[in-house]
């Protein structure tokens, strides 16, 4: 009985990082530190 909710506890936890995972990937993810404007051009950075 414990060792079928130990299972069932690490599987949803998987389950968890994997969708939080795919969300970040997804345009819905808000991120406010944006490197570029959106719709302009990514300049690449002058390394002198």
């Amino acid at each position: 009985m414990l060792g079928t909710v130990i299972t069932i506890a690490f599987v949803l936890a998987i389950l968890a990082i994997v969708a939080y995972s795919l969300f970040e990937l997804s345009p819905f993810a808000y991120h406010a530190d944006r490197y570029h404007e959106p719709g302009q051009r990514q300049e690449s950075p002058h390394l002198d």
